[in-house]
């Protein structure tokens, strides 16, 4: 960067991390998790990863959050960056939403902007909860910017408060873990476990006389089916990755002999599932054939990494396979420019940079 990133401390609040900031560090889990901690810390800024300490606190309010059913958010935490608030410049949380401390801003208490990211624009809900309690007043008050993982988010967010400082940056793939392979792939390669379809795509593999590996908890292919030319990785359901608890070493190994990466998703408009496996078969330079739903900006027809599948329909993932298998020129231009757009966009210091501007521009 240009100039120092200000502010210089800096509390990351990453409930989904769970104290794997050195497996980042080490290559072991995927750094992009981070959303930038890594960047701000490489710049100057005095980073601080937030986890509740051991005590009578604690239990406590474990306990208060356990009998609110989660309508409190990540209450532990939340108490800890209160307990802690004058050590820091801004609180920044990439996952998890945080009611005392947006109280506590709201009344000038905690001096600290707040900073979430957002996935999806704010929706109306009839029931009382976290989604919705979290950007109403007065919580929306102590909210100091927002990050927005989607361009339809950051317009929703900044349409409804057009004085809150709102952004929409792109994730990025950790680069470095999935570090690009330029060979030709054998089989047709799925994962991951949020919102997945694959009821269609073992529907359609059942019509084709090509290879494919599916690496996804057992729930999701209960029933199913399973044809011969389907290899079902097995992984135990895991909180630390949705692609079934598979070590990522075995993974990358996986992605680096792909064909192609199949994307089945439910069709969920507001969604964005599946975003970390584009992200991820872009830093392998493998094509992918995704189901087009959801609200990601990322066009990837359009960007000429990849094919549309219609949702719901095993024939539109045979069509797109069928394509695949005919023109291995068009796979070619497809891994050649999922590698272009790593190199020039779609990296951890572009995002990182993004990140540290914005903590920048709020104080």
């Amino acid at each position: 960067m240009s100039k120092d990133v200000r502010p210089q401390r800096i509390a990351i609040v990453n409930c989904y991390l769970a104290r794997r900031e050195d497996q980042c560090e080490r290559n072991e889990f995927p750094r992009n998790h981070l959303w930038g901690g890594d960047y701000l810390a490489r710049m100057g800024a005095k980073v601080q990863y937030i986890y509740p300490r051991r005590d009578l606190l604690l239990r406590l309010t474990r306990k208060i959050a356990n009998m609110a059913k989660g309508r409190l958010g990540y209450l532990d935490f939340d108490v800890e960056m209160l307990r802690r608030a004058r050590e820091f410049d801004v609180i920044y949380a990439p996952y998890g939403r945080f009611l005392l401390c947006q109280l506590a801003a709201a009344l000038g208490l905690l001096k600290a902007p707040i900073v979430y990211w957002v996935y999806s624009p704010p929706h109306k809900s009839t029931s009382l909860n976290l989604d919705e309690i979290w950007w109403k007043w007065p919580f929306n008050r102590g909210i100091g910017g927002i990050l927005c993982l989607t361009s339809a988010a950051a317009e929703g967010f900044q349409k409804k408060w057009p004085k809150l400082k709102v952004a929409h940056v792109e994730w990025t793939p950790d680069n470095i873990l999935f570090p690009g392979s330029e060979v030709e792939g054998e089989f047709y390669f799925a994962c991951g476990r949020t919102n997945r379809d694959y009821k269609t795509l073992v529907a359609a593999a059942a019509k084709l006389d090509v290879q494919f590996v599916i690496v996804a908890s057992p729930s999701l292919m209960e029933g199913l089916p399973i044809p011969p030319n389907v290899r079902f990785v097995e992984g135990p359901p895991s909180t630390a990755s949705d692609r079934g608890g598979v070590p990522f070493p075995e993974l990358i190994s996986y992605y680096a002999n792909a064909k192609a990466l199949c994307i089945p998703l439910q069709d969920i408009p507001a969604d964005t599932s599946g975003y970390t496996n584009v992200l991820e078969a872009m830093a392998m330079y493998r094509p992918i054939l995704m189901t087009q739903t959801g609200t990601l900006d990322l066009d990837i027809e359009k960007e000429g990494l990849g094919r549309w599948v219609e949702p719901d329909s095993a024939d539109s993932w045979v069509a797109a396979i069928q394509e695949m298998e005919a023109q291995p020129e068009l796979r070619k231009q497809m891994r050649e420019r999922a590698k272009t757009m790593i190199d020039d966009t779609y990296n951890l210091d572009r995002h990182g940079k993004e990140v540290a501007d914005f903590l920048s521009s709020l104080t």
